[in-house]
């Protein structure tokens, strides 16, 4: 069996198993045998039962036998709170990290007990994996089905900064499932800076990880995703997913489960060749127009002045500015009703104020 079939066989048993449970989550020990099996490195881990299963003393005998981490490398662990009514443990301090010892991981054990709003939460003990933090040290890769592009995958900076790290940096790339290969996403990875940061090649250093095995992880998610999204899950996320050793090795993972009834549905209808059109002209407009721009530099001038910069035609670049003829070499319209022909992509850089008019004057004309 192949390495991807397998692991989506897993999950579909750890997703049919969750449900037996009442759970719409699957969790790392979910997870991790899956990503095992794709080739995805994980740690060393086991789990130790909920506080109604039995009792953590203070010298770490758990139900009459010290808790065993002698399977587990180096002199510390990670304890952290499994329970499916608590997907974000950071939220509740619900990580831990704790010296390899019997007595000190039931101590961690005590205090996450202490702070879980779940009574029956069990307890993940986790191998410390040794890791750069800095961008590119950690990364996010997920898989989620989307209405517009069925099931895509995501990869981008992880850690718990991940989306303070990727807004307005590019650092996030989406693609697609049904066509992602692990050739074509390497050669869409090569050259970005979201490659150069995670293999780990600039400023001289030493690369972390190859290309080809970045890709290859992503290409790998792409398959899951064509398996399971959207029949059995809704997302897969790895978070985050350290890259060290000429691999990647998975600390943290989660995965919501699709809705009963939205999995007897199944798959949804591909999408129809007009709505396939209406993306296109979005992601690789032929003609764009901007409202809001201002003779002055504001955040709509801006916009136009980045899009004349990229190398986009100013021909194909109109300006909504009424007592102007032309604004930075484009040519300029009175109102969204003068643009004739319509336009590909309409940028509105307004007031909230005006929004609602405006909206209705696009809808009315089509432009």
């Amino acid at each position: 069996m192949v390495p991807e079939a397998r692991a989506a066989r897993l999950l579909s048993e750890a997703a049919a198993q969750a449900r037996e449970e009442g759970r719409a989550v699957l969790q790392e020990a979910d997870v991790f045998p899956a990503l095992e099996a794709l080739g995805v490195g994980v740690p060393g881990w086991f789990v130790v039962p909920g506080l109604d299963a039995g009792t953590v003393l203070a010298h770490g005998v758990w139900r009459g036998s010290p808790i065993d981490a002698s399977s587990l490398p180096g002199e510390r662990v990670v304890v952290k709170l499994l329970s499916p009514v608590v997907p974000h443990r950071t939220e509740v301090g619900g990580v831990r990290v704790a010296p390899r010892s019997p007595e000190g991981i039931a101590t961690a054990i005590a205090a996450l007990a202490a702070a879980s709003p779940d009574p029956a939460a069990r307890f993940l003990v986790m191998e410390w994996v040794e890791h750069a933090s800095e961008p590119g040290g950690e990364l996010l890769l997920g898989a989620r089905w989307t209405d517009d592009f069925g099931p895509v995958v995501t990869l981008g900076l992880g850690g718990v900064a991940s989306e303070v790290l990727a807004e307005g940096t590019g650092m996030v790339r989406l693609s697609s499932a049904a066509h992602a290969d692990e050739a074509c996403l390497g050669r869409s990875l090569a050259g970005t800076p979201l490659a150069a940061l995670a293999t780990g090649g600039v400023r001289g250093r030493a690369p972390r990880i190859p290309l080809e095995e970045l890709a290859r992880a992503e290409a790998s998610f792409a398959a899951l995703a064509r398996a399971l999204i959207p029949g059995t899950l809704q997302e897969l996320e790895v978070n985050p997913l350290a890259t060290l050793d000429g691999r990647v090795v998975a600390l943290d993972a989660l995965a919501r489960l699709t809705p009963p009834g939205a999995a007897e549905e199944g798959t949804p209808p591909p999408l129809s060749a007009g709505r396939r059109e209406g993306i296109r002209r979005i992601l690789a407009p032929g003609s764009v127009a901007v409202v809001g721009v201002s003779s002055r530099m504001n955040p709509g001038r801006v916009i136009v002045r980045n899009l004349l910069h990229a190398g986009f035609p100013p021909e194909h670049l109109r300006i909504v500015k009424p007592g102007e003829e032309t604004l930075d070499g484009c040519r300029c319209v009175p109102d969204v009703d003068a643009l004739d022909p319509a336009v590909d992509l309409l940028v509105v850089a307004v007031g909230a104020e005006e929004v609602p008019a405006l909206l209705e004057s696009v809808v009315r004309g089509r432009r």
